[in-house]
């Protein structure tokens, strides 16, 4: 009987062990990865901007987004697919003007961030999505 406990126990640590390999297999998103936002849509229209003028970045980084659009930002979120929160932003607030509507688009984004609810990923494609927002990156 004794055998039979132990032989419980490892199973459950093996079935534990397996269960964390395979989802840490399955993380959509890697730290190193660097993605440059192409595609904006919401309520004011579809924003596409030009990356060299206004790069517009996100990465993850210990359960966080950071990224710049003029300033730089970062927030803490938690989730995958269709249960994703992002919660406060935060950001730094210096004044920019070059292009003449950089704090129009970063005010806009960062609505738009927080208004994120879902995310999928797609190879080089991420996709956040929330009610009338869209906002699609590329990574390099």
């Amino acid at each position: 009987m004794h055998n039979d406990g132990m032989s419980a126990r490892l199973y459950s640590l093996l079935a534990i062990f397996a269960a964390t390999v395979t989802l840490a297999g399955c993380v959509p998103y890697s730290d190193a990865e660097k993605w440059v936002l192409t595609r904006m849509a919401d309520n004011a229209g579809v924003y596409t901007p030009a990356t060299a003028d206004l790069p517009i970045t996100l990465t993850f980084d210990n359960g966080g987004i950071q990224g710049t659009v003029c300033n730089s930002y970062s927030a803490p979120v938690s989730g995958w697919g269709s249960n994703f929160t992002i919660s406060w932003i935060a950001s730094t607030e210096m004044a920019c003007m070059d292009p003449a509507n950089a704090m129009e688009i970063e005010a806009r984004y960062l609505q738009d961030l927080g208004a994120v609810t879902t995310i999928s990923r797609d190879g080089a494609t991420l996709q956040l999505t929330g009610p009338d927002v869209t906002l699609e990156f590329m990574t390099n």
